[in-house]
């Protein structure tokens, strides 16, 4: 840091890369292993020091069995992504995962997502964890978060909503490459109102038959069971997109094709 303030000529800018070193000390015949910390980090933005209370975990997957019949779920990128967005849920931030080329050390070239609140301000990054910066060597991958806390929990109101039966189904949108993730989950919002528990992006798919300026977002959509039938509820979501992001949906939820595939397919 350029005129770093007294007595602080070192200020870190991610909690991060002390876990990863600090992981050497951990036993590697554990099926996982967990860190986690909360402190301040110091950022530079237009120039100027800025301070963040920052919270950031690891999970550290490792060669041994994760239970006696070795069928248990190991963390991966999406178990990570869900447990971020529940951490801003319980804050009563909205905030949703980008694709991010690169989150910056220590997260993994290409294997990483920017988290953005509603103002489009990045909240968060998370991904998969270098360890080669440490010369560690990891059997399995390794996964962290790292998110920018609100004010103090005092100074929040945090909503509280009581529990309902819930469904879920995914949904597969062809978009243009500028088209955020978060106008679709706004759009599939829109669409259910206070029937949408939660929608979560799944996949991010691309390939020759798309073009070379479109990609394919698999969105999981849970909802109210009240709400409706599976099929309706996809039915009424496909045609909110459509109006709003002027996309063709093809399929349905059972599989049966939806009279729009032949208007809208070219």
């Amino acid at each position: 840091m350029e005129n770093p303030p007294a007595g602080k000529g070192v200020l870190r800018p991610s909690l991060l890369p002390n876990m990863l070193s600090g992981a050497r000390y951990l036993p590697f015949l554990v099926p996982e292993r967990r860190l986690f910390e909360i402190g301040r980090t110091f950022h530079r933005v237009d120039d100027q020091l800025e301070e963040r209370r920052t919270v950031a975990w690891t999970v550290m997957n490792s060669s041994a069995p994760m239970g006696w019949h070795g069928k248990e779920r190991r963390a991966d990128f999406y178990s990570v992504k869900a447990e971020a967005e529940a951490v801003f849920r319980t804050l009563g931030v909205h905030a949703v995962a980008e694709p991010a080329d690169s989150a910056g050390f220590p997260f993994s070239p290409g294997r990483s997502a920017r988290l953005i609140d509603e103002n489009s301000l990045p909240v968060g990054y998370l991904g998969e964890l270098d360890h080669n910066a440490y010369g560690l060597k990891p059997v399995r991958a390794s996964f962290g978060a790292e998110l920018f806390l609100p004010p103090p929990l005092d100074q929040v109101r945090i909503p509280g909503t009581a529990r309902r039966d819930a469904e879920s189904f995914d949904i597969s949108v062809p978009v243009a490459l500028e088209t955020r993730s978060s106008a679709v989950e706004q759009a599939i919002a829109n669409a259910l109102g206070d029937g949408l528990n939660a929608v979560y992006l799944v996949d991010i798919y691309a390939d020759r038959s798309l073009g070379s300026q479109r990609r394919s977002l698999t969105f999981r959509v849970v909802y109210a069971s009240s709400r409706g039938e599976s099929k309706v509820i996809w039915a009424e979501i496909a045609a909110q997109l459509e109006r709003t992001l002027n996309v063709a949906i093809r399929g349905s939820i059972d599989g049966q094709t939806r009279d729009s595939d032949t208007k809208n397919t070219t």
